[in-house]
């Protein structure tokens, strides 16, 4: 079987840029192959059913309920032959699953990609773990989350670092490349141009469509706010959407929130020594592969104030905003219909 040349794997660490990366890849797929770059659009713009496929053939309790491991594994192998056997001398994948592949899943991914491609580059950015912290609570309490505090925990207890150094102890023999994802660090001060220059690919004259931005951040009055709306309306009950939640039924619209005077979300988080310890060994790992000005910032043990800012008080005139704001926009919505 002839190799294609290079194959690109961007493994996208949550709240780095990620979607904005597959928005433009995916809509500008036919312009790329004219570069004589393939990005496989077929197995979902976020590139999620292959790797799917491949996390089911590693796990056996997944195996029994979908299919025998000999029906699974011609499957997925027959994904790889359709995919990857391309006439295009470079090949993109983009998914975030790729950051939550067990050593095990690696090591099979790393020997199937050894049949099709030459050379391996990694791509990943990372960004400061207090910021990653703070916009990972942020998002999860926009997903129906009702506990900033558990969430917090959870993305601390479960640092992200430690699971792209999965990626550099099993494939040593990959080209790894980490970017800081901060836009004064980026290529020309964008996403996309730094991408693309990091991975060493010609794209210029490329139309840059990527779609509109639907995830706006929120201030802390509209987290806090949600925090108690999931909490007293969960988005499912037994399984099914929770109808009690509203006109919305699901989330709330996040421009409706967005759109409204706040105070900005940053939670003053507390570390202990042990945490320190821990995440700061990942950090100066993760830190060798980056330039000097583009370090990771080391956390240092501190109280953080999160209890005192979760009980600030939000003000009667932000909710009368908001209601103002989802009239609006259920208005707009009926009229377009």
């Amino acid at each position: 079987m002839k190799k294609s040349k290079k194959l690109i794997l961007h493994i996208g660490m949550n709240k780095a840029g990620s979607s904005s990366i597959q928005s433009f890849l995916a809509n500008n797929a036919a312009h790329l192959e004219k570069n004589n770059i393939h990005y496989p659009v077929s197995l979902h713009p976020q590139n999620k059913s292959i790797f799917a496929t491949i996390r089911a053939a590693c796990t056996k309790p997944i195996q029994k309920k979908i299919l025998n491991y000999a029906v699974m594994e011609d499957y997925w192998h027959g994904l790889w032959i359709k995919e990857f056997t391309s006439k295009e001398e470079n090949t993109i994948i983009s998914s975030e699953q790729l950051l939550f592949f067990s050593q095990e899943e690696i090591r099979r991914l790393k020997t199937m990609l050894g049949q099709y491609f030459e050379q391996i580059t990694v791509i990943c950015y990372v960004r400061d773990f207090d910021s990653f912290v703070n916009s990972s609570i942020q998002q999860r309490i926009k997903n129906g989350s009702d506990s900033i505090i558990k969430q917090m925990n959870t993305l601390i207890d479960n640092c992200d670092y430690r699971r792209i150094l999965n990626w550099m102890e099993i494939c040593p023999d990959y080209d790894f490349c980490l970017r800081p994802f901060r836009c004064d660090a980026f290529y020309k001060k964008d996403l996309i141009q730094d991408f693309f220059h990091s991975i060493k690919l010609d794209v210029s004259g490329l139309e840059e469509r990527i779609a509109p931005h639907d995830n706006p951040s929120l201030g802390l009055y509209a987290v806090l706010f949600l925090e108690k709306y999931n909490k007293k309306y969960p988005l499912m009950k037994k399984n099914k959407l929770n109808m009690e939640r509203g006109l919305c039924h699901g989330r709330i619209p996040l421009q409706v929130m967005a759109s409204v005077k706040d105070l900005p979300f940053r939670l003053d988080i507390g570390y202990s020594q042990e945490q320190v310890d821990e995440i700061n060994g990942y950090i100066q790992r993760i830190n060798r592969y980056l330039s000097p000005n583009d370090q990771l910032k080391l956390l240092h043990p501190k109280e953080g104030r999160i209890a005192e800012q979760l009980t600030t008080r939000i003000p009667k005139s932000f909710y009368l905003e908001v209601f103002t704001a989802y009239k609006a926009y259920l208005e707009k919505e009926a009229d377009r219909s």
